[in-house]
């Protein structure tokens, strides 16, 4: 890879880390109330979950997915959907937005996220995004990339 290259990844990785725009996170958890419908939320706060980060703990297996929505009434898939967007949240740069563009480009999991190829990731998602006009500021490879890299460095807790 010539220098040239190399400088415009590095500018590509350094401005969407600095330069967050719309959709982009600033944090790995996220209070519920500020991501999910109100009466979810609610529903899911009378349980004691009240973040991204709790509700990936409470539904990280099957069968705590299970009891966690017979407690609150919420439909099983939905929840898994809002689960898996709290899994995805962790990593650095990803927010409720970025977490809809990756699952709509098939990407729902930070397990999922560590085996992808950036470019091929990429252009599904500008694809994705191009079609349902999720975020005005899609990501370009080199933040992809460095998402990649920060999933494979995170815990499997999504089972």
């Amino acid at each position: 890879m010539n220098r040239a290259k190399k400088l415009s990844i590095a500018f590509g990785l350094l401005t969407g880390l600095l330069l967050l725009g719309p959709g982009r996170a600033l944090a790995s958890d996220y209070p519920l109330e500020n991501v999910l419908p109100k009466e979810a939320a609610e529903k899911l706060a009378k349980q004691g979950v009240t973040t991204t980060a709790q509700l990936l703990e409470k539904g990280a297996t099957r069968k705590a997915r299970k009891q966690l929505a017979k407690a609150t009434a919420l439909k099983g898939k939905q929840l898994l959907e809002w689960i898996q967007m709290s899994d995805v949240v962790r990593i650095k740069g990803v927010g409720p937005e970025m977490s809809k563009l990756l699952r709509a480009a098939k990407v729902r999991t930070v397990k999922k996220l560590r085996r992808q190829k950036a470019k091929g990731l990429l252009a599904r998602m500008l694809k994705a995004n191009k079609k349902a006009k999720i975020s005005q500021n899609p990501p370009n490879e080199a933040q992809v990339s460095h998402w990649i890299g920060l999933a494979k460095k995170l815990a499997i807790v999504l089972k």
